[in-house]
């Protein structure tokens, strides 16, 4: 019965799908309100995958004032089957249905500084604009809005970081070495359109 029902949605057309898409949907939605926005971490990507956009708040770390200018990016699990593990990452949150921007702030807030007692507020950090990138690890291109936050000590924030004056290197994630490069444009647009990988598959079927 497994085997039978992945043949028909491998194979049928996705119009032939609408019932059981509508299913999934609904099921989705239903999960997501008992659970303050989340889906279970398994089918995570796959959601995502089937919307095809995703909206998510990030910030950007600047140690000092130095000149090559220097960015604190934090290591991503290496267990992580979400995407990118072992690479460098600008900490973010994904956007979440029935989410607001105090309880996102908190998470990053969380995501920057761990337990310790400091109030990470939006309105205080400089805003960079939004960028669309593609994020072929999750079959989606996503729309992020990028803040600024600038620290003297990388020590203030929680976990394991890395300091990187390179934005070419190849520790940090594809689409995150973009954002840095963007951030160094004197001349930068606001709304930036960074995506890669536009005029290709991004990836085979599984």
């Amino acid at each position: 019965m497994k085997q039978e029902l992945f043949q028909v949605l491998r194979d049928c057309s996705l119009e032939k799908l609408v019932g059981a898409m509508r299913i999934l949907a609904l099921r989705c939605y239903k999960y997501r309100r008992a659970n303050n926005g989340y889906v279970p971490p398994r089918i995570f990507p796959s959601v995502l995958g089937i919307s095809g956009i995703a909206t998510a708040i990030e910030v950007i770390v600047e140690i000092g004032s130095q000149t090559p200018r220097q960015f604190a990016l934090k290591l991503r699990d290496g267990r992580d089957t979400h995407g990118w593990p072992d690479q460098y990452e600008v900490t973010g949150v994904t956007g979440r249905m029935n989410v607001g921007v105090d309880e996102l702030t908190h998470k990053l807030q969380k995501e920057l500084f761990g337990d310790q007692q400091r109030l990470l507020c939006l309105e205080q950090l400089e805003f960079l604009g939004v960028t669309i990138q593609n994020e072929p690890e999750r079959l989606v291109s996503c729309w992020t809005v990028l803040f600024l936050l600038k620290i003297q000590d990388p020590t203030e924030l929680s976990g394991n970081w890395r300091v990187f004056s390179d934005p070419y290197s190849p520790e940090i994630i594809d689409h995150h070495r973009e954002a840095l490069r963007w951030v160094l444009d004197p001349k930068r647009q606001r709304f930036a359109d960074l995506r890669l990988h536009r005029d290709t598959d991004w990836r085979s079927e599984a």
